[in-house]
């Protein structure tokens, strides 16, 4: 992997991808409440803006409950249709995974726009290389919409000995089409591979929901949910108010409480 700039985590870690303009709308509340429960968070971000560069080192500084590390990548996508850059958007946490790994880490893999609202414990899962959001194929599905309804990308869990599932994850996505569910169709066909060489256990809605449901330790906005639930809202908007302040906390050398 060429092009990577930034830090590489050293600690198991959350991690997620995205762009400039989602960091600045989810990624900064996906941190805070990350600092919340007190898990370390990595972010990758494509084609960051000097002010999204900025902002990751105010926010390593505020966020001292936990390790938040940061890369970057300059990519070239002015050739893609809006589909295809949703896509490929979505899809580079994936790629990215192994890369992530490299420090002989475990990540759990999520989407940026969700909120922690219970640490993830990775010392009980060390019995498991995998873990994976196993679901019935959405009704009416066929072919690879089918295939790629099978398994939720909200939450994948990679252990450090998973690194060959991880590459097989992220050669499908580099070596396919972008289309939709193709991050869904590479977890479901390597898992098929790899199910009876690997421990893959399967992730329930206690540890993440999208109906925002009191107890579940992830929250993960779906489509227009992110802009109309209210329980939504109001989560993303208690960890901005945690950002709002970072000017007093960040030249005043305020200790974190």
């Amino acid at each position: 992997m060429t092009g990577i700039y930034g830090q590489q985590p050293e600690h198991d870690c959350l991690f997620a991808a995205c762009d400039s303009a989602y960091f600045i709308d989810h990624a900064i509340p996906l941190i805070y409440s990350a600092n919340a429960v007190n898990n370390n968070i990595h972010i990758h971000i494509v084609n960051p803006s000097p002010v999204v560069v900025a902002l990751t080192k105010i926010i390593d500084e505020d966020c001292c409950n936990i390790i938040t590390t940061f890369s970057f990548h300059d990519a070239d996508i002015d050739q893609f249709t809006d589909e295809q850059r949703r896509v490929y958007y979505s899809t580079m946490r994936f790629v990215f995974a192994p890369w992530v790994m490299q420090n002989n880490i475990s990540i759990l893999i999520i989407d940026t726009d969700c909120y922690m609202n219970k640490k993830f414990l990775f010392d009980n899962h060390l019995w498991a290389d995998v873990g994976i959001y196993f679901r019935d194929s959405l009704p009416g599905t066929v072919g690879w919409e089918k295939e790629g309804t099978r398994v939720a990308a909200g939450i994948v869990y990679y252990k450090k000995t998973s690194t060959v599932f991880a590459q097989e994850v992220a050669n499908f996505i580099l070596k396919n089409q972008l289309a939709w569910f193709i991050d869904q169709v590479a977890l479901w066909r390597t898992f098929d591979a790899w199910q009876d060489k690997l421990e893959i256990f399967s992730f329930n809605e206690k540890d993440m929901d999208w109906s925002f449901n009191k107890g579940s330790m992830i929250w993960t906005g779906k489509g227009s949910l992110k802009h109309t639930n209210k329980k939504y809202i109001n989560r993303k908007n208690q960890h901005l108010l945690k950002f709002d302040g970072w000017r007093d906390r960040f030249w005043g050398n305020v200790a974190c409480q």
